[in-house]
């Protein structure tokens, strides 16, 4: 489930769900053992995300003021987990800000996962998001861990998914570079992605 906490309405105009209603929402969801997603926007759509019970922000809150560390120590204490999709910000005034918002979450033991906004946006490139990323101050190791061990733990597949070890899914990307280099577009060069222990795709040989 994915509510709007936090819904723009029109430029220059957010308007916060009703905290009642969202807590209905979540705790209906959470009955049937779903996960409950929340596009924020700002402090008040974040309040109301945070008082409803929301378990991942879908998005960094685009609107920065007022969220301070002790709030972002709240939304930790309540496991929420953030989903920064900074490519979706990278053209605002204020990215500067919303990346640090993110790095401050991680510095103070919040969990983050790697994801976009394509669909709404209308391409599937992916080296932005990693360039985001790595211009908020993410090490390489982070990022990893926002591609593979922090999702298993959040949709409770940490058991069976996440890493590489004995009795874990054959499930592997395998990328042409090393990130481990401080390239964030390593990230994207693919080669194989296997399932199952199973080719599923492999990158066209260079002409």
């Amino acid at each position: 489930m994915k509510l709007f906490t936090g819904s723009i309405v029109a430029p220059n105009r957010i308007t916060p769900m009703n905290v009642e209603i969202a807590r209905a929402s979540v705790d209906e969801a959470h009955h049937f053992r779903q996960l409950v997603f929340s596009h924020s926007t700002n402090l008040e759509g974040t309040r109301v995300a945070v008082a409803a019970g929301v378990d991942v922000l879908a998005h960094s809150p685009e609107v920065t003021e007022g969220i301070d560390s002790e709030f972002l120590r709240r939304m930790i204490k309540q496991r929420m987990t953030i989903i920064p999709t900074l490519k979706l910000f990278s053209r605002d005034g204020n990215i500067a800000q919303i990346r640090a918002l993110d790095l401050e979450f991680h510095r103070l033991g919040g969990r983050l996962i790697y994801g976009t906004d394509t669909g709404f946006l209308p391409d599937y490139e992916q080296g932005e998001e990693f360039r985001q990323l790595a211009q908020a101050g993410f090490g390489f190791r982070d990022i990893l861990a926002m591609l593979t061990t922090a999702p298993a733990e959040l949709f409770h597949l940490s058991k069976h998914e996440g890493k590489v070890a004995p009795g874990m899914r054959g499930d592997i990307t395998i990328l042409s570079q090393d990130p481990a280099t401080g390239d964030p577009q390593a990230f994207t060069a693919v080669k194989y992605t296997v399932r199952d222990g199973k080719i599923i795709w492999r990158r066209a040989p260079s002409p």
